[in-house]
């Protein structure tokens, strides 16, 4: 049994089904021993423009491959299923080297979004005590135009 445990940076959204979140925050649940902690980081779904119709091809970061030195740019879209609350994300990598060739990679993913009530009533339904709720890594209050929702739950 452990005294901490966290799902970080909303790896808890990959799970697509409401019972197969639950699921992992029930395993959790047992994992823990009485007192521990458990941690839940989610992106405030308030901030989402989760639109259903397909978002244009945005480029949302560019950076330097550490290794190779080669120019990767870095492009995101996504399409929203509003009644399932999923997201279908696209997101393309595409490493430039020095003579300009580009090799692309096409990442697609799906997400579920977590709202801040359901977030709280699947903790509790897995037996965590919800402690506190923050909406940022400085624990500040959790508001409507916070960048994160992170759970802090208690195994009773």
């Amino acid at each position: 049994r452990f005294r901490l445990g966290f799902c970080g940076n909303g790896s808890l959204m990959h799970l697509t089904a409401l019972n197969d979140q639950f699921d992992a925050l029930r395993s959790a649940f047992r994992l823990l021993r009485s007192g521990g902690l458990f941690v839940v980081d989610l992106p405030n779904p308030h901030h989402s423009v989760l639109t259903e119709e397909r978002t244009p091809l945005l480029l949302d970061k560019e950076m330097r491959d550490p290794t190779s030195g080669h120019r990767v740019l870095k492009f995101f879209s996504q399409r929203g299923d509003l009644a399932a609350q999923l997201a279908d994300i696209t997101l393309i990598y595409d490493e430039i080297d020095a003579a300009g060739a580009v090799q692309r990679t096409v990442a697609p993913m799906q997400m579920r979004w977590i709202y801040p009530y359901e977030a709280r009533l699947l903790m509790e339904a897995a037996g965590f005590r919800v402690e506190a709720v923050y909406g940022s890594y400085d624990l500040e209050p959790f508001e409507q135009g916070s960048q994160r929702m992170i759970l802090v739950g208690v195994a009773p």
